[in-house]
Parts: structure tokens; C-alpha cells; sequence
């Protein structure tokens, strides 16, 4: 069985978010991913973005996707395809 669960760490151990389903004493493998780490931005000090602070990695993405946007612009992708009128996408028998 596997299951994703939140909990809070407390004293050291972890509290969950909900009881377990799980008689006591049972053997678990645990794998801890911090809720900050799972964000798509980066954790950015209080205060930090209303002074218009970026962090580094935030500079990195968006000079990636800078880059990205341009490549694509310059190649666009062409599939070869066959392209499909609006009415033949939308058809209902």
C-alpha cells in the first residue's frame, strides 16, 4: 500500500495530519519532502519580494525561459502533420 500524507514535525518525530489506518508498531519506509521544496518558486525571504529582490535561481528560469522563447520563435516546430480544420477537430456523429 501507498499513500501520500502530510504531517508536522514535532519535538523531533512527526505528527500526522490524520490518523493512520495502521495497527501500532508496523513497520513504514518513510520518504520526507519538505512542502517548500515542492512549490514551483523558490522560498524567498519575508519581505524580500516587495523589495524586488530576486534570487539567483529565479533569475536562472527566467533567463531559461528567455532563451527557450526565442529558440522557439526563431524554430518553430513543425510536426508535418496533417492539420485538421476546426470543424473536422469539433465533429460529432
Amino acid at each position: 500500500m501507498k499513500r501520500t500524507l502530510t504531517a508536522t514535525v514535532v519535538n523531533g518525530g512527526l505528527q500526522m495530519d490524520e490518523p493512520l489506518d495502521l495497527p501500532d508498531h508496523s513497520r513504514v519506509e518513510v520518504t520526507i519532502e519538505a512542502e517548500s521544496t515542492r512549490t514551483s518558486e523558490p522560498a524567498v525571504p519575508e519581505g524580500a519580494a516587495d523589495s524586488g529582490v530576486v534570487t539567483a535561481d529565479r533569475q536562472k528560469r527566467r533567463d531559461a525561459f528567455e532563451r527557450f522563447r526565442k529558440l522557439t520563435e526563431e524554430h518553430p516546430f513543425n510536426s508535418g502533420g496533417v492539420r485538421f480544420t476546426r470543424e473536422e477537430l469539433n465533429e460529432r456523429d
